[in-house]
């Protein structure tokens, strides 16, 4: 699993890029359906297997989305996301052995996107510029978004590679591939997602789908 979960985490964790067409009426409606989002904030906790099912991750994700800024062709935005979790290594029963690591850490992410002139939309990247973690992550996103109906879809996948929570406390060359989808539910914010991760052949840049898909869901607090 992806050591900030946000590719989500993440997006992610957390993710988005505008593809919802060319014209400036698009554009404003994706924009104020962002704006929409503003300040909210959305909270997820979990309790999953990572690692390749060799570890146990008790999880709870704090995300509030920042400003929006809109220029002639673009649109950039923050997250700012809080993470509180625990690492448990099994045995080869599935059960907890008793070693367990604290990874608490504070994100912000920084997102921004532009009209492309060969395909539809908005198309960008986003990456970690502040992190409390104990190194960088040294990775971002590729994204894009289209707005259907009320809902707002994403689709994100890693660039380079991510650090990934390993078994003894380590650390594995990774990535992922996520799809998303934000809504208000009774004007309240909702987001749902699912992520595919994949190992990364550091000398070959090799992709190896893992057979582990994450689903997670924020909801407004």
């Amino acid at each position: 699993m992806w050591r900030s979960l946000i590719s989500l985490a993440v997006w992610g964790m957390g993710s988005w890029a505008y593809a919802a067409g060319s014209s400036v009426a698009d554009q404003e409606a994706v924009t104020k359906f962002m704006a929409r989002m503003q300040g909210r904030r959305l909270v997820h906790t979990s309790k999953t297997l990572i690692a390749k099912d060799t570890m146990e991750a008790e999880f709870l994700r704090e995300t509030i989305i920042g400003t929006v800024r809109t220029g002639e062709l673009s649109i950039s935005f923050d997250r700012i996301i809080n993470i509180k979790q625990t690492n448990w290594e099994l045995d080869d029963k599935k059960k907890r052995t008793g070693k367990s690591a604290k990874k608490d850490r504070s994100l912000v992410s920084h997102w921004e996107v532009s009209r492309r002139h060969s395909v539809p939309g908005f198309w960008g990247v986003g990456n970690l510029p502040t992190s409390t973690y104990e190194d960088p992550f040294g990775n971002g996103d590729s994204l894009k978004v289209e707005l259907k109906g009320n809902a707002l879809h994403y689709a994100t996948k890693t660039i380079g590679v991510a650090d990934y929570f390993a078994k003894g406390d380590t650390y594995s060359p990774a990535g992922s591939e996520c799809s998303g989808v934000f809504q208000f539910i009774d004007d309240k914010l909702d987001h749902t997602a699912e992520c595919t991760s994949y190992d990364i052949d550091a000398a070959t840049m090799k992709e190896t789908p893992r057979e582990t898909v994450s689903k997670y869901h924020d909801k407004e607090e």
